[in-house]
C-alpha cells in the first residue's frame, strides 16, 4: 500500500461525466486527492486558470480517452497542458476511441501502456 497518495486530474469530456464522476469517487474512496472540475471548480472561478494550476500541482493526470474527448478542445489542452508540465500521463481509453491520426496526442496510444475499458461498468 502507497504511503503516499498522489494527486490526480481527471480530464475527461462532459458527455463522459458519468463515468468520470464515477472513477472519481472511487479513487476519493481510496484516499487520492483528485482534481475533478464538477467537485473542485466554484462558482466565479476563473476556470483557465484553475485548470492549469491544477495541472502545474498535480502528480500525475487520468486522460479518459473517448470519441467524445478526442474531439474536446478542453480536453486536448489539458493532455498538452499535463506533457508540457511533464506530469505522468495515465490513459483510459473507453472502447476502440483514438486521436486523429495528425493528432500529437496520437503518440500516447503508441508509447503509453493504458487501460482499455469495452464499456462503462468494467
Amino acid at each position: 500500500m502507497l504511503a503516499f497518495k498522489p494527486r490526480l486530474f481527471i480530464s475527461y469530456a462532459r458527455e463522459d461525466e458519468a463515468f468520470a464522476g464515477s472513477l472519481n469517487a472511487a479513487l476519493n474512496q481510496a484516499g487520492y486527492h483528485t482534481f475533478f472540475d464538477k467537485s473542485t471548480i466554484k462558482i466565479g472561478d476563473v476556470f483557465p486558470e484553475k485548470i492549469i494550476h491544477a495541472l502545474k500541482h498535480t502528480d500525475a493526470c487520468i486522460l479518459i480517452i473517448s470519441p467524445f474527448s478526442v474531439q474536446s478542445e478542453w480536453c486536448k489542452l489539458e493532455a498538452y497542458y499535463a506533457h508540457f508540465f511533464r506530469k505522468p500521463l495515465i490513459p483510459i481509453k473507453l472502447g476502440d476511441s483514438d486521436y486523429d491520426a495528425e493528432s500529437p496526442l496520437r503518440s500516447i496510444q503508441k508509447n503509453i501502456q493504458y487501460a482499455t475499458l469495452e464499456s462503462y461498468d468494467d
